[in-house]
């Protein structure tokens, strides 16, 4: 989870450096921009918090060990002890099942927000696209009319004075017109094609930030089952440990559960530090 922080704050960083979004999209890079200012911090600690109840728990579990091994031996002052390192457990446990909360609350608004600005950057990109389309219409229609003029130049200007008599001067001065005009919708065209290029390069960085957000979001809320899932073991051994006696049999009912919480706790240490 950890990588999967790291690769969403690189995408988000490459998409503050997209100044065409900002200039096309300007909601684009100011959600982005609040994302890498208080969610993405927002997930580090929630990974902080999770580390230190993982942290906590190391430091606790060779006592509780011995705690459980002089329980068995019937020593109700080990049970005690045990009850006490549990209690200490779960309110780490239950900051860090507050930060997963929060985080996963606020991933899920911004990318809410982010897919609304996904959508806007479409409208944008449909827009200069048809915006091209139309001037490669209309320089089409003057490269077809330029031909035309042209042709008819060719056919009386055999004839000079019929050429000027007639509408050869205009048609030469409609001509020249004709081609500043194309000059010039062809450098607009290119200045479109251009936006539009780098439009769809931003976009393309969007769309992986908004599928990478989507994973982190998934994982966010796989972290919060599995540390809702964590406390509600703590609370298991807790009532178990206080409810229970200086008893054998109950040190080894109370010994399998905390095996079992053992397996929780690596399994949420593997996933939230790959």
């Amino acid at each position: 989870m950890i990588e999967l922080i790291k690769n969403v704050v690189q995408l988000a960083q490459s998409i503050q450096s997209q100044d065409i979004l900002l200039a096309q999209t300007p909601a684009i890079p100011q959600h982005v921009g609040a994302f890498i200012q208080n969610v993405a911090p927002e997930a580090q600690d929630d990974i902080d918090a999770t580390n230190k109840f993982i942290s906590a728990y190391r430091q606790a579990k060779s006592s509780i060990d011995t705690a459980i091994a002089a329980w068995r031996g019937g020593s109700d002052e080990a049970r005690t002890q045990a009850l006490n390192q549990l209690q200490g457990l779960s309110t780490f446990v239950q900051s860090a099942t507050s930060a997963n909360t929060k985080v996963f609350q606020d991933l899920s608004s911004f990318k809410q927000a982010f897919s609304a600005d996904e959508e806007q950057l479409g409208g944008v990109l449909n827009q200069i696209n048809a915006q091209i389309s139309a001037i490669q219409a209309g320089i089409q229609d003057q490269q077809n009319t330029l031909a035309q003029e042209k042709a008819t130049l060719a056919l009386i200007s055999v004839n000079p004075i019929t050429y000027w008599i007639y509408e050869g001067a205009s048609l030469l001065t409609t001509s020249q017109t004709l081609e500043q005009a194309i000059i010039l919708a062809n450098t607009q065209m290119n200045a479109y094609a251009q936006t539009y290029y780098n439009l769809q390069h931003a976009s393309a960085i969007t769309q992986q930030l908004s599928s990478s957000v989507q994973s982190l979001i998934n994982s966010s809320q796989n972290l919060s089952n599995s540390t809702s899932i964590i406390g509600g073991q703590i609370t298991q051994l807790v009532d178990t440990v206080m409810n229970a006696s200086a008893t054998n049999e109950e040190a080894v009912v109370f010994q399998a559960y905390w095996a079992t919480f053992d397996g929780q706790v690596n399994d949420l240490d593997v996933f939230i530090n790959s």
